[in-house]
């Protein structure tokens, strides 16, 4: 699985000779605005087939399209059952079959059970971020699938905000068996193992339409979906999302995840400060570590260990954060000031030690610097220091 980088530059070729189709699955009335500022970016050289239910649905998406004044956007009603996947598989199959690439996205909200909206809202905007963010991203996609004769479908990320961060590592959440029937069902030639987690969920992606044969021609009924309300797992419509790079193997084809510039750098940092949670819960409590340093590897020790590697000391914040890693501090020979941000140098002095810019600290072997800040800095300020030249970095948390 490769991930790219899609980039936002005017692309040189346009696609008016290809047959390209995007189905999009409209469902929350309080998201349409949303999905249409997302939809009026597609080419319009490309077909756009929306997806939804309800009258009130139908009467405001009548509104948007007749807004964007193209002939070729039509609205598609499925029966009320397998949600966006029924809309694609079923109230569309015939539609598809003129089509050399087909592109896919379905709005979300949050599910029953969510504590916060804004759960099923971040995994909405992953999905439209990365498969429709401009004019010139779409058409970037579509060059890459073009010159990449083995790349057949490309998808979002998988998502890791709150809950959803388990299920990307959980991967099948006890859907490998209907998943590997449903490959013997369309006939794919390929193997499937449990112990190889899915690598891409949330039936969001542009594919080649030949990538995808088999699950666009098996003759869907609705009937073959859960009814409402649907199960959270467990059903044919979560086989079907993790299926997607299997039939594309099974056809010749390699997969991939797409990401926007914007968002490659956001998911970079964030995997950055996930992995520094994780090495911390194995690392710094293994038993390794307990031995070396005769006792828990608890975060005064951890600082103070730090501290004792390096003849110059610096902690990067001058806030409470700041002050508690300062009090924990044992041996503060070494320790040289503090750093703060350029617009937040208000004194010269704190805790009567000299106050500085990251620009006034020298970039040295015997430099070391503590961030110490609130969790939602730290991801940012640590790729700054990297980039910037300085890489002897403990974070205090």
């Amino acid at each position: 699985m490769k991930y790219y980088t899609i980039h936002e530059h005017r692309c040189e070729k346009k696609w008016k000779n290809k047959k390209i189709a995007l189905v999009a699955h409209v469902n929350y009335t309080d998201l349409i605005d949303v999905c249409f500022s997302y939809i009026e970016r597609v080419p319009d050289y490309i077909d756009i087939y929306i997806t939804t239910k309800g009258e009130t649905n139908i009467k405001l998406i009548g509104l948007k399209r007749r807004e964007l004044n193209r002939r070729n956007v039509k609205i598609v009603v499925p029966e009320d059952r397998g949600r966006e996947i029924s809309g694609l598989l079923v109230a569309c199959r015939k539609i598809l079959e003129q089509y050399e690439y087909i592109g896919f996205v379905h709005d979300k909200r949050k599910n029953k059970g969510e504590p916060y909206q804004t759960v099923g809202q971040s995994f909405c905007d992953l999905l439209w971020e990365n498969t429709l963010k401009s004019t010139n991203y779409i058409e970037n996609v579509i060059e890459l699938l073009e010159s990449e004769s083995s790349l057949g479908l490309l998808a979002p990320p998988i998502p890791y905000t709150s809950y959803f961060f388990m299920v990307g590592f959980m991967g099948w959440t006890g859907c490998f068996d209907i998943t590997k029937e449903l490959s013997r069902e369309l006939g794919l030639r390929c193997e499937m193992d449990e112990t190889v987690h899915p690598s891409i969920l949330g039936m969001t992606f542009w594919s080649k339409a030949e990538a995808l044969k088999p699950l666009f021609m098996k003759e869907w009924k609705y009937t073959d979906f859960e009814p409402e309300p649907m199960p959270t797992d467990h059903t044919i419509s979560h086989a079907i999302e993790r299926i997607l790079p299997y039939v594309a193997k099974s056809q010749g084809y390699d997969s991939g995840i797409m990401m926007n510039q914007e968002y490659a750098s956001l998911y970079e940092c964030n995997y950055r400060y996930m992995c520094w949670e994780i090495i911390d819960a194995l690392k710094y409590k293994s038993d390794s570590y307990e031995e070396l340093f005769h006792g828990k590897y608890d975060t005064p020790k951890r600082i103070n260990y730090f501290c004792g590697q390096f003849s110059k000391i610096f902690i990067y914040g001058a806030g409470k954060k700041g002050r508690e890693c300062f009090r924990l501090i044992e041996d503060k020979s070494n320790l040289k000031g503090f750093i703060v941000s350029k617009e937040h140098k208000v004194e010269e002095e704190y805790e009567s030690y000299p106050v500085y810019e990251i620009e006034e600290i020298e970039k040295s072997d015997d430099t070391g610097i503590i961030l110490a800040m609130r969790q939602e800095y730290l991801s940012e300020v640590y790729s700054h220091l990297e980039l910037s030249g300085y890489h002897n970095i403990e974070r205090y948390i």
